[in-house]
Parts: C-alpha cells; sequence; structure tokens
C-alpha cells in the first residue's frame, strides 16, 4: 500500500511540472551565444520542384512552434485549425558562422529519421530564414521525378511572450 501512494505522489509530481506552460521558455538569446536558441513560431515554407514550386504558410496549410535550446532542437506543425497534425520532429544541431547542421532522431517523415542537413541561415529582425537542399519524402517523390534532393527555404519568426 505505501508503495502505491509514493506511485501516486511521483505520477502527481511529473503531471504537474510537465503542465507548466510553454511561455516560461526564455526567448531572449542576449543569454547564449547562439542567434537560434530561442521559441520560433512557422510563417512560410517553400519547395522548388523541377517543374513547380509549393508553398506552405501558416494561414492556409500549417502552423507550429520550433524550440532551439542549448544544441537541441523540437518543433510540431498542426493545420491552421489545430485539427491535425502534419510534422514532428526532434534532434540536434550545431551553428558555424551562418551555417547550422541538424541531425534529426526522430521526424514524422520516418524518410527523415537519422539524416543530417546543413542550411544556410540568415536573421532578419526578428525573422530566422534558413535555405538548403532537403531529402525528398514520399509525399513529393512524384513530383520531384528522379530528383533526390529538392531546394527548401523556410521563414520563422521568434516568438515574443
Amino acid at each position: 500500500m505505501r508503495n502505491n501512494h509514493f506511485t501516486y505522489l511521483l505520477m502527481a509530481f511529473l503531471m504537474a511540472i510537465s503542465c507548466e506552460s510553454p511561455t516560461t521558455l526564455s526567448t531572449d538569446v542576449t543569454e547564449t551565444n547562439d542567434p537560434l536558441e530561442g521559441v520560433w513560431e512557422f510563417v512560410s515554407s517553400k519547395v522548388t520542384l523541377p517543374d513547380t514550386t509549393i508553398i506552405y504558410d501558416s494561414k492556409t496549410n500549417q502552423t507550429g512552434l520550433f524550440i532551439m535550446l542549448g544544441g537541441r532542437f523540437a518543433f510540431v506543425s498542426t493545420s491552421p485549425d489545430k485539427t491535425n497534425l502534419t510534422y514532428a520532429g526532434h534532434g540536434s544541431y550545431t551553428v558555424e558562422g551562418n551555417t547550422f547542421t541538424e541531425k534529426t532522431e526522430f521526424h514524422s517523415v520516418t524518410s527523415l529519421n537519422g539524416k543530417s542537413m546543413k542550411w544556410e541561415y540568415e536573421i532578419e529582425g526578428e525573422q530566422f530564414i534558413k535555405r538548403g537542399a532537403l531529402p525528398v519524402w514520399p509525399e513529393i517523390k512524384p513530383f520531384a521525378r528522379d530528383e533526390t534532393e529538392v531546394q527548401f527555404e523556410e521563414i520563422r519568426k521568434r516568438r515574443s511572450n
């Protein structure tokens, strides 16, 4: 019986700390030398294919949050009405100059699991723009022909409290 009480107390404690508001995360990058550290909101992305360009934006296709902290990243994207998960993942990243490399440990697009992707980036005001090659994933394979990579650009904005 005593072990059951301990188990319930432990579960209650873990539930309490896991329900803490995500806005308690610091979005202030002055505490670190990492310009990417913080909480970012998805604005738009562009996939350039041989015959077309696909544009995703937060009003019509998806919305999401990206958290970059201590060399780790995590993200989740949903439909704008937040009824459907579109993408999710996590991993590690390193920054060198205006280049950063993501090593994906988990991605909802399983073909991206374990991939390292190198991106050029720039920060303009409160916007973070990344550009580079992205491996072709199943949803766009019919449009990519024989290409194994596509050009990708994404814009995020720093989330303010």
